[in-house]
């Protein structure tokens, strides 16, 4: 499964019913709803409960229509006086643990396991921040050939976006992310993927499902045939086996996938703050189609569009490079929200120096020899 970032709002916001109690008797419905308005906050549906003889318990269920705002005035509350009277008392209303499946005194933090070795704390940061403020990113697990990371977002509503897009649909790995609330246990079982092992050299075991023929097309770029299936991909991962036409071969160590890599990136990175993530990018998208999409605010000197080393399908983002920071900054601003294809593109600058973040797939392969031959003109 690819990895396509939704960082578009989803169709039903998320809300949250409180229970509020410790009301002045003489609240009713409205000086109620025109507090928590003056305290800006926007809630849609005001019950106050009442005793057999109608007169108001003090208490009501109120449903916030953001849940942000909602956990906010949990906390603020709390403080405020009302009336002269002691603050409001403020919980979440009975049935929501259930309906959102997480408890109030939850912390807003997520666990998100499958992820590449390689892949850094900005780069997690610069995905996930999109669903709210990130205050921490940790990474687990160093050493392994994926790791977790640990996200803490300032609210749960932000966990929850973050899971209800990512959690076993999309992967920055070889398998569907495990994204969930820290302390739950883990509901894509590891077993389900299993890791490449390895040979006494350390180098994964090559055998025909890692074996690829390489051929050029007709514009000269590189294609790779597997010789089980008979697909053909742009790109291929570490551990393959690369064979060319004259009968030569390639092992993809990791080491190699890193140099080549880094290599790549350093050719193709404008000067700081002329960089940019582009997000949400529909599904069919390729390279040209990305550097038509930007052309036109300056002069685009990378545009590449991150696609899965198993399928060379996209996983809906990627880079542009500018040369100059100002076309970056008119990019940033014209595209950034734009409409396309029905999906809204997010564009941010890249953080640090303006280097990109590491892509997380093999996207060429500069110490293989050049064969002009090309498989669809026989």
């Amino acid at each position: 499964m690819s990895y396509v970032p939704t960082f578009v709002p989803t169709e039903q916001p998320l809300y949250l019913k409180l229970q509020i109690s410790q009301i002045p008797a003489a609240w009713d419905e409205l000086k109620l709803k025109h507090f928590l308005s003056s305290q800006g906050y926007t809630v849609s549906d005001v019950q106050m409960l009442k005793k057999e003889d109608l007169k108001s318990k003090g208490i009501a269920i109120v449903k916030f229509n953001k849940m942000q705002e909602g956990e906010k005035a949990t906390k603020q509350l709390k403080e405020v006086a009302v009336d002269g009277m002691q603050p409001l008392v403020l919980k979440w209303a009975e049935g929501e643990k259930e309906r959102l499946g997480v408890a109030e005194e939850t912390s807003p933090k997520i666990q998100i396991d499958g992820l590449q070795k390689d892949c850094e704390e900005a780069m997690i940061k610069e995905i996930f921040m999109k669903y709210g403020q990130v205050t921490d990113v940790q990474i687990q697990n160093q050493g392994q050939s994926s790791i977790s990371a640990i996200v803490s977002y300032t609210f749960k509503e932000s966990c929850l976006l973050a899971i209800k897009n990512n959690h076993n649909k999309n992967q920055l790995g070889d398998r569907p992310l495990d994204v969930r609330f820290l302390g739950q246990p883990a509901t894509i079982a590891k077993s389900q993927y299993p890791e490449t092992p390895a040979n006494e050299e350390g180098d994964p075991i090559r055998d025909i499902t890692k074996s690829y023929t390489r051929w050029l097309d007709q514009k000269k770029k590189p294609i790779y045939i597997h010789w089980e299936t008979g697909e053909i991909v742009r790109s291929v991962s570490f551990g393959s086996i690369i064979y060319s036409p004259d009968g030569s071969k390639e092992i993809i160590t990791k080491e190699k996938y890193l140099n080549d890599l880094a290599t790549f990136n350093s050719k193709k990175t404008g000067p700081p703050g002329a960089n940019l993530f582009v997000f949400h990018l529909p599904n069919e998208h390729k390279d040209s189609d990305l550097m038509d999409l930007f052309s036109s605010y300056g002069n685009v000197i990378s545009a590449r569009v991150m696609t899965d080393p198993k399928t060379g399908k996209s996983k809906g983002f990627g880079f542009v490079s500018f040369d100059k920071q100002e076309s970056a900054q008119k990019a940033k601003e014209a595209m950034d929200g734009h409409l396309i294809d029905k999906k809204k593109l997010s564009v941010t600058f890249k953080q640090g120096d303006g280097t990109p973040c590491q892509p997380l797939q093999y996207q060429w392969l500069p110490s293989i020899q050049q064969v002009q031959f090309d498989p669809f003109d026989l």
